[in-house]
Formats: C-alpha cells, sequence, structure tokens
C-alpha cells in the first residue's frame, strides 16, 4: 500500500505539472484510487505520449522512477479540449489511462533570444558600446532596404551596425546607426535605427526572433518599447515605425495600429546637442499570437516614410529599451462524479463532486 501511495502522488505531480505548463485539461477520477487521469496527448515533435494499460493494483510490479520503456509514439494529439472531448466520445478508457511525458532533447537553442510563458525579457542595447561596426546582441538583426515600407528577412538581414552617432554629432549618411543618448554621441545609453535618407534605403528594418524555450504554449505577448529621434528631418510626410510579426522571419503581418508610432515633420533638419530629440513610447501592448514550445516568432521594427517614395530630409529614429513578456493560458481541472459512464463528458465537471462546468 505504501509503494501504491507513491506511485499515486508520483503519477499526480506529473499529470499536475503536465496540466498547468502545457494547458491540457486535467481529469481528477474521485473512484479509481482517486489518480488524475489526462488523456494522451502530444503538443509538439519536442513531446512523446503514451498510453499505458495497467492498473493501479499492479503497481508493486512497476519501478520507480516510472518506467518510460514502452513508449508508444504513434498517439499524437494537439493539446485542447476539443481533443480530449473527441476522444472520450471515441469511447478511450479513462479508467485504465494514465498520461506520461517524456521530454525529448530539451537543448537551449542558439543565435536567439528565449523566453517562455510568464517570462520578461529586455533589451537596451547599452551593450554594444559606441563603435560604428557595433555587433548586435544574440538574436537581433538590421537590414536597410531601397524601397519604402518594404520588408527584408531575418535570415538575409546584418547583424551590425554601419554607422555611429548621437547629440551634436554628424548624422548624414544613409543606412543602419547606433545611436548615443547624451551630448557628441558619449553616452552608454544607445539606440538601433536607422536614416532613409538616399534613393538606395527607403525603409530600415530591426529584427528580433525570439524562441519558447519552455514546456507549454505562448499564447500572447506583452510588449513595450521606445522609439527615440536623433535627427529632425523635413520630410513632407510623416515618419513611421510600425511593428511586425512572422513565423519565419520572412512572412510579414503587421501587429495593428497599437503598434504604430507616427511622427510629425520638423521644420528643419538639425542634430540637437544633446539626443534623443524625442522619444515616443509603445507601453505594455498585447500581441496575440500562439508560439508552441521548441518554435519561433520573430518580430520587425520598420522605420519609412507613411507615403511617398522620397526620403530626402528624413528624420533618424531609433529603438530602445524593449521589454517582452510571454503570456500563457491556465489549464482548468475536471473531477469526475461519483456514479455515472466516465467516458460521458456530462459526468465531469469543475467543481470537486463532478458538477460545475463540463469539458
Amino acid at each position: 500500500m505504501r509503494k501504491e501511495n507513491s506511485v499515486k502522488r508520483t503519477l499526480f505531480y506529473v499529470s499536475n505539472k503536465i496540466s498547468q505548463n502545457l494547458n491540457i485539461p486535467l481529469l481528477l477520477n474521485k473512484r479509481n484510487l482517486n489518480i488524475p487521469l489526462i488523456h494522451p496527448i502530444c503538443i509538439s515533435a519536442r513531446f512523446v505520449v503514451m498510453k499505458t494499460h495497467f492498473l493501479m493494483k499492479s503497481t508493486r510490479t512497476m519501478k520507480a522512477p516510472l518506467n518510460t520503456s514502452f513508449i508508444n509514439p504513434s498517439f499524437s494529439f494537439r493539446s485542447s479540449v476539443a481533443d480530449v472531448k473527441r476522444l472520450l466520445l471515441k469511447g478511450w478508457s479513462v479508467k485504465v489511462l494514465s498520461l506520461m511525458v517524456v521530454l525529448m532533447g530539451m537543448g537551449v537553442s542558439w543565435g536567439q533570444v528565449n523566453i517562455s510563458a510568464g517570462s520578461t525579457v529586455s533589451q537596451n542595447f547599452d551593450g554594444i558600446g559606441a563603435t560604428a561596426t557595433a555587433s548586435l546582441p544574440t538574436g537581433w538583426k538590421i537590414d536597410a532596404v531601397g524601397a519604402a515600407r518594404t520588408a527584408g528577412t531575418y535570415s538575409a538581414a546584418v547583424s551590425a551596425t554601419v554607422y555611429t552617432g548621437g547629440g551634436g554629432s554628424s548624422i548624414v549618411n544613409s543606412g543602419i546607426w547606433n545611436f548615443g543618448a547624451g551630448a557628441n554621441n558619449s553616452g552608454t545609453d544607445r539606440a538601433l535605427g536607422g536614416l532613409h535618407a538616399s534613393s538606395s534605403n527607403r525603409t530600415v528594418n530591426l529584427y528580433e526572433q525570439l524562441t519558447n524555450n519552455g514546456a507549454g504554449f505562448i499564447t500572447s505577448f506583452t510588449i513595450s518599447y521606445n522609439v527615440e529621434k536623433y535627427k529632425n528631418g523635413s520630410l513632407a510626410v510623416n515618419e513611421i515605425v510600425q511593428l511586425y510579426y512572422s513565423s519565419d522571419g520572412t512572412a510579414w503581418i503587421s501587429a495593428g495600429a497599437n503598434f504604430l508610432t507616427s511622427i510629425a515633420p520638423d521644420a528643419n533638419t538639425n542634430v540637437p546637442a544633446t539626443a534623443p530629440v524625442s522619444t515616443n513610447s509603445i507601453t505594455s501592448q498585447t500581441l496575440t499570437q500562439t508560439v508552441a514550445a521548441a518554435s519561433s516568432i520573430y518580430l520587425m521594427w520598420q522605420i519609412t516614410p507613411i507615403s511617398g517614395t522620397s526620403g530626402s530630409s528624413s528624420q533618424a529614429l531609433g529603438i530602445d529599451d524593449v521589454s517582452i513578456t510571454a503570456n500563457g493560458a491556465t489549464a482548468t481541472n475536471y473531477y469526475s462524479k461519483s456514479t455515472g459512464n466516465l467516458n460521458t463528458l456530462s459526468n465531469w465537471g469543475t467543481a470537486t463532486d463532478g458538477t460545475g462546468t463540463a469539458p
């Protein structure tokens, strides 16, 4: 009995952690030795899920920790309440099923910014220094594109700046800039961006790759950043910075009006003695996009004129103080009633006695 209780506690712990981290509904059967029961679900290629046909009465033949040698990798279902419903309706017996998840090589990937549900990553670019050819932080890239309002690709973008400048310095060349706050480009407070003032460069794009290195889905992101102006511009139209996102770093989707910064033209093209000239903040805006474990999302900040093809006399703009929080969904636990067919959804509920909302 002591060994049986130990196994029950282990199954409960494993099942509960899986439910919390992977947003899988947890089905708690109060009859079969009070063992938490979850249908076999595989959320990605990083996980192999098995169904085990053993009764807890046979636990004395099991070894601790739980034996995973009889894994059946053929079960591959998306994690959702709908899948649990389908499995129940197809007659899967929850009396003799338990879930075991084997993490398959949960190694850390390199070359991107790792993030997981509940965590926050920040970047202020202060670590790149003040040199013209400063290396960008890991996971960040930048490019300068000839046509206005045109995206590049993350893979083809570069990992270093070309020019450096700040308050009171000369900011003339069109292209990729490492901007410095304060006077005479002496500040350690840096920003990445550019100037699109020539026919060969009408757009500057700053990219970031975020990879979900957690066990569960990320369902949305809370994003903040600053758009800083380092040189005035008298272009006849507004300068804009629009955030885009992508699943592959190639095909881009606008993040919408909440992530759009539009700056009116100035009366001159001066570089004030102290920079930045002005700061426009995007604060705690939500980007709803699901990212599975081990998958990536790409972000792109696009600096370009709002209309037209001319970029001469444009403003010099930089991105700074980026903060991104990954959000995950909360799993719902379901309990069985004391009587009735466990394969019937109406015999499950959110209350501990099996009443309440059914799956």
